[in-house]
């Protein structure tokens, strides 16, 4: 069934595409299997629910429910990516994004099953794409989607391609990524180090911060760890070490406001911005502490 059905043009309906099959095919409608079909179903109504039945089967076809439920679109995942398709799943990420940072609702299915349409590929295979979105972003230490899990064999030139798309999304100049991930990998051969490490210059972009904000929150936490709750790993000549955390970060447009702001311990700290848990740490954070509130870019 399914190489017949790959003889078909695209976006035909389950009947109408049984219906040209029994054309080219009469002996689909006679074919031993069929002839035992449920009472009162005729031989076509069978072959239209196997037609149906192999679209749903099939990794070559993919169903659109919302606009027929017996609507199928032959589709290929082995073309390349083009520059629409990405700028496409790029947009689409970010939109869902801003909503998690706001704490609004959104289902990433429907999200994959629209692009897929729009496209024509698997809902799969834009999950993904969003999967490389989310590898990029970890890579600039930004928040990243829950769910969407980082990709771990995100190509520097991918990568390059996808920071330069997040970048016009949110109107700004792209960065040159992170690739310490790649750089944790362990060599085949004994490393030789550099008895003199070379070094270079790199410009980095800060925030400015209001002291007052973070010595409140030191304050407040009282030797505390916002987000474990175990008291500070140490003391230093200001007392229990904790850090402050933006939990909106700044990087994404978060504020420096007690209500946005935590206090962490170091390990906490680099969970936060680099864990594969980062996302329900977060929602614990929103959870637990009551003077934190959910920030949108129009606030």
């Amino acid at each position: 069934m399914a190489a017949i059905l790959a003889d078909f043009p695209d976006g035909l309906d389950a009947a109408e595409l049984a219906r040209q099959a029994a054309e080219r095919f009469p002996e689909l409608l006679t074919t031993p299997g069929r002839r035992h079909s449920p009472i009162g179903q005729t031989p076509m109504a069978a072959l239209t629910r196997s037609v149906h039945s192999e679209a749903k089967r099939s990794k070559r076809f993919i169903q659109e429910d919302s606009v027929s439920p017996v609507r199928i679109t032959l589709i290929s995942e082995e073309r390349p990516w083009t520059d629409d398709e990405l700028m496409a799943s790029v947009r689409a990420y970010m939109q869902m994004r801003e909503k998690a940072l706001a704490g609004q609702p959104f289902v990433k299915a429907e999200v994959y099953r629209v692009l897929g349409h729009t496209w024509n590929r698997s809902p799969s295979a834009f999950e993904r794409r969003m999967q490389n979105i989310s590898a990029v972003l970890h890579m600039s230490g930004k928040a990243w989607i829950k769910g969407l899990v980082p990709a771990s064999n995100v190509g520097a030139v991918v990568a390059q391609r996808l920071e330069g798309m997040i970048a016009e999304v949110e109107q700004r100049e792209p960065e040159q990524l992170d690739y310490r991930g790649a750089a944790r990998r362990p060599p085949k051969n004994l490393p030789g180090g550099s008895k003199h490490p070379s070094s270079t210059s790199v410009v980095v972009k800060r925030y400015a911060r209001d002291p007052d904000v973070r010595a409140w929150v030191l304050k407040e936490a009282n030797g505390v760890c916002d987000c474990c709750g175990l008291p500070a790993p140490f003391h230093d000549i200001h007392g229990p070490f904790l850090e402050v955390h933006h939990v909106r970060r700044l990087a994404d447009r978060g504020s420096d406001t007690i209500t946005n702001a935590v206090a962490l311990c170091p390990n906490c700290h680099r969970r936060l911005h680099h864990g594969l848990d980062s996302p329900a740490l977060v929602d614990g954070l929103y959870a637990s502490v009551p003077r934190l509130r959910r920030e949108s870019v129009d606030q």
